[in-house]
């Protein structure tokens, strides 16, 4: 045997049973680290796709999904000693004036037609208000504890008016002799505060009673016409012809009554000679200072007497049944 022969015998038998045992293991080991590998891989993916989701869940902008109403936020109950909130109206100016002054102004640009004064002294002295320079209303006595109001007649809102609380000396009545005489003192103060009708998203109603009460038509029943509701249709418009009246003390008023808050505007052709607003779920009522009155609006409206018109009502934002009585 030469050394080629020899060297392939060895060959042939290091190429024997043994080789097939080392593939074998080779071929386990090999299939361990690829599975091992896959497992790695795996987790690795699940946490790129966590952290996505992740920065998927800040990132996402906001309003993709529904958000409760926003509750809205109403201003103090009271200012300077006055009711912010009366009747659908709400404080836009106060002022205050020291005795011995007599007199106090505010200066301000009404939005709307429906404007409302306020008084307060702290002695029962007499007052008038005057708008422009002109007489707007008596006020009669000005008290400490009580606070006198009335509706002021605006009649071209958007323009600016001067209102004036003039105090003076109280003076008995023939009618009360009993009233001592109250002249301006030397000190104390006296207040004014003007309202402006707000719009019912910024006014506070009280909540929506889980049954509503029965609309009160015998509140209207004397009037010479009256017109109620569509059934269902709480916002459709309705109209009547009709005669305007004399002007007398018990004829040519408009009343109202609703259910639920909301606003009936009073048209002729395209001019408004009223709007009845309620702000509550009460039904309404005959004052004046409930916002569901008007005594003369066929004269505020400049309107003859005699004339035939047609009227429209032309309700918003109700969610209840109304009617309108005219001349009442």
């Amino acid at each position: 045997m030469n050394t080629t022969d020899l060297r392939d015998l060895l060959n042939d038998r290091s190429a024997g049973p043994e080789d097939t045992e080392q593939s074998t293991r080779l071929a386990g080991i090999r299939s361990k680290v690829a599975a091992r590998r896959r497992r790695i891989s795996a987790a690795l993916a699940g946490v790129v796709i966590a952290g996505l989701g992740a920065g998927y869940l800040v990132l996402r902008p906001h309003g993709t999904e529904a958000l409760p109403p926003a509750v809205p936020t109403y201003g103090p109950k009271v200012v300077d000693g006055f009711r912010n909130y009366v009747d659908g109206m709400r404080i836009v100016a106060t002022t205050k004036g020291l005795f011995p002054e007599r007199s106090v102004s505010i200066t301000f640009t009404p939005s709307s037609s429906k404007v409302w004064y306020s008084t307060r002294c702290s002695a029962m002295v007499d007052h008038g208000i005057f708008v422009d320079g002109k007489p707007a209303a008596s006020g009669g006595s000005c008290h400490p504890d009580i606070e006198k109001s009335g509706a002021l007649h605006i009649a071209r809102p958007g323009q600016p008016i001067t209102v004036t609380l003039t105090v003076t000396d109280g003076i008995p009545h023939p009618g009360a002799p009993h009233r001592p005489l109250v002249l301006v003192p030397d000190e104390g103060e006296f207040w004014l505060a003007i309202r402006e009708q707000t719009p019912l998203s910024e006014y506070p109603v009280s909540p929506r009673p889980a049954k509503l009460a029965p609309l009160r038509v015998e509140d209207v029943t004397s009037c010479g016409v009256k017109v109620r509701s569509v059934p269902g249709k709480h916002n459709a418009p309705q109209q009547v012809a009709l005669t305007v009246p004399e002007r007398t003390a018990t004829t040519g008023a408009i009343l109202g009554v609703t259910q639920t808050p909301g606003h009936l505007r009073i048209m002729v052709g395209d001019q408004e000679i009223s709007q009845l607003s309620s702000y509550s779920y009460a039904t309404g009522s005959k004052y004046p200072e409930s916002g569901l009155s008007e005594a003369f609006p066929w004269m505020k409206a400049r309107i003859a007497a005699g004339t035939a018109v047609t009227v429209r009502i032309v309700p918003s934002e109700m969610t209840g049944e109304w009617a309108v009585g005219l001349n009442c």
